[in-house]
């Protein structure tokens, strides 16, 4: 039961990290950025801070966040 309560969590957090922060097309020349996860010598993504309570139905505020390890390839201007 833990089990799936973690893997629910996991999906959960997942598809609000890749879609709730999605930036909007812009005509900007370089408006491409590149990067990746920072990962171990094991190949495993560096550990991500989840910070707030992520609930489902309950609309999320400024105490809700994920803090991720990136490589920036090559950056982007953004309007």
């Amino acid at each position: 039961m833990r089990t799936l309560f973690i893997c629910t969590l996991l999906s959960i957090l997942s598809f609000a990290f890749f879609y709730s922060c999605q930036r909007g097309i812009s005509p900007l020349p370089n408006s491409v950025s590149d990067g990746s996860l920072l990962k171990d010598n094991n190949g495993n993504c560096a550990p991500v801070s989840v910070s707030g309570a992520f609930i489902i139905g309950e609309q999320l505020n400024d105490s809700n966040y994920l803090e991720v390890s990136v490589n920036i390839i090559s950056p982007a201007r953004m309007k």
